[in-house]
């Protein structure tokens, strides 16, 4: 089983000088975990809702108060993981199980050979395709 036949393609992204609001606010809308962060169509980063959760900030200390106001103060950028863990779409799924275990997260931006996000690959994902290989009744 290959990442590409279980895989979202066209993820929801973001790009770096997206307010961190709106990005929080699309992971509440889309009910997903994760956003890629791209430029140029070439991922460059990730932000996921551990980041929201407590933020760290160039410059001096804010509160989660300051972070989340009405307006946009802080981008994507200031706050996205950019030693992003990636897989292919010829990746198996064994090995997307492993890396989401053993990094202990819950995605994986799937890229192309020139580094463009073509999908993306969560656990939940991963899960369901257990379950179809498996054969469980309900699935």
């Amino acid at each position: 089983m290959l990442v590409k036949n279980w895989m979202k393609r066209n993820p929801i992204i973001v790009e770096p000088e997206t307010g961190v609001k709106s990005a929080f606010l699309l992971t509440k809308k889309h009910r997903i975990r994760q956003l890629p962060v791209i430029r140029d169509g070439v991922l460059i980063g990730i932000v996921t809702d551990r980041d929201f959760r407590k933020p760290e900030l160039p410059h001096r200390f804010y509160t989660t108060d300051e972070v989340y106001r009405l307006e946009d103060k802080f981008a994507v950028g200031d706050i996205m993981t950019m030693e992003v863990i990636t897989v292919t779409e010829n990746t198996s799924i064994e090995e997307a199980a492993r890396l989401l275990l053993e990094h202990r997260i819950n995605g994986l931006p799937v890229i192309s050979e020139n580094g463009r996000l073509i999908g993306i690959i969560t656990t939940s994902d991963i899960l369901g395709a257990f379950l179809r290989l498996y054969k469980f009744e309900n699935w």
